[in-house]
């Protein structure tokens, strides 16, 4: 795994996670099917079949199916809109959200028992039951959840900048710049 939260599209999710798993994918499946030899038509059909497969390949459930043939229709919607580096011209605070929300759209089918129950998760995100909270669940969102959420948040999206940021200054700096976050904590 190389972040893939903080991928710009589906194409580079898939190239940063399971890594093993998406070369295998690629190599075994995908290069075998014709891959982006045969022609456009062949090139997204390729995609989604793939993805299906690998789907499917994860339990033998119309989820994974479902699961499979979400992430290869937008991977065949992404190289139909045009190559990557369009994708690349959206600036990253609005990419990296939109590729986190259509993941996580994909998730909910990989983690539901049926369609059925999937569908019903979709219909609670988008407030089709209401947005009102439940009185079941409005016990469990406190003000610590919302912190924890605030802080994964800013360890998985600031944290790479940090290290990055860290590894360019001198090390006098680094020094002066952890003394000062040991006098925060």
């Amino acid at each position: 795994f190389n972040l893939p939260y903080l991928s710009r599209g589906l194409r580079e999710f898939w190239q940063r996670w399971h890594i093993s798993l998406s070369t295998w994918l690629r190599d075994y499946l995908y290069i075998p099917l014709g891959g982006n030899c045969k022609g456009v038509g062949r090139t997204y059909l390729n995609l989604i079949l793939v993805m299906v497969l690998g789907g499917w390949w994860h339990g033998a459930n119309w989820t994974f199916v479902i699961w499979g043939a979400w992430h290869g229709g937008i991977l065949a919607l992404e190289r139909f809109l045009g190559k990557p580096k369009r994708w690349q011209e959206i600036p990253a605070l609005l990419a990296i959200p939109r590729t986190l929300f259509l993941v996580i759209i994909g998730w909910v089918t990989f983690r539901s028992t049926s369609a059925g129950e999937a569908f019903s998760f979709y219909a609670g995100m988008f407030g089709l039951n209401g947005f009102a909270l439940s009185e079941a669940i409005r016990w469990q969102i406190t003000g610590l959840e919302i912190t924890m959420l605030v802080v994964g948040y800013l360890l998985v999206y600031i944290g790479p900048w940090w290290r990055s940021f860290l590894t360019t200054v001198s090390p006098a700096r680094q020094l002066s710049l952890m003394n000062w976050h040991l006098v925060i904590m």
